[in-house]
């Protein structure tokens, strides 16, 4: 398993990728993951970020992509970085793939000064949420009606600190 950092000209890629997990974009809030929503991901910064602090990154499992990763470097303070979505395609789900992807991710965000991991969760991504909660990940705040593509998406920011 390996993470693979990439640009919106592989954005083709990662519409395959969330192509194969429709469902979860659809009922998540995200929307149908079309050309333009997709290449979207790779557009969005937070403010005053450039794209030189934001990581688009494939997850790779004997060089097959299983699922993407968007992280932002030094996001709310410089020592924090923020995952802006985190996913595998459902057949590489319940097999550990995503732990090791996430301690990947933080082994290559500690080798960059960070050191501490901010996330959102809906509420309804049960999975999500349990997932994120083991790996060490606590409530900071509830957000009754954050926007994800326009819908309000009841949500839970967390944080971990990696140190």
């Amino acid at each position: 398993m390996k993470l693979k950092r990439i640009t919106i000209e592989q954005s083709e890629t990662v519409r395959d990728l969330a192509e194969q997990s429709r469902e979860l974009f659809v009922k998540l809030g995200g929307g149908e993951p079309t050309k333009n929503s997709v290449k979207s991901m790779f557009e969005l910064l937070p403010p005053d970020k450039t794209n030189e602090d934001k990581y688009s990154l494939l997850i790779l499992d004997k060089n097959e992509p299983v699922g993407f990763i968007d992280v932002v470097k030094g996001f709310p303070t410089e020592s924090t970085w923020f995952i802006g979505l985190f996913f595998l395609v459902p057949k590489s789900r319940g097999q550990g793939k995503s732990q090791t992807a996430y301690q990947k991710l933080v082994a290559f965000i500690k080798e960059n000064g960070g050191e501490k991991i901010r996330l959102t969760v809906a509420e309804q991504n049960l999975p999500g949420l349990r997932f994120w909660q083991k790996n060490g990940f606590e409530e900071i705040e509830f957000i009754p009606d954050m926007k994800i593509a326009g819908q309000s998406v009841p949500s839970y920011k967390m944080e971990v600190d990696i140190k």
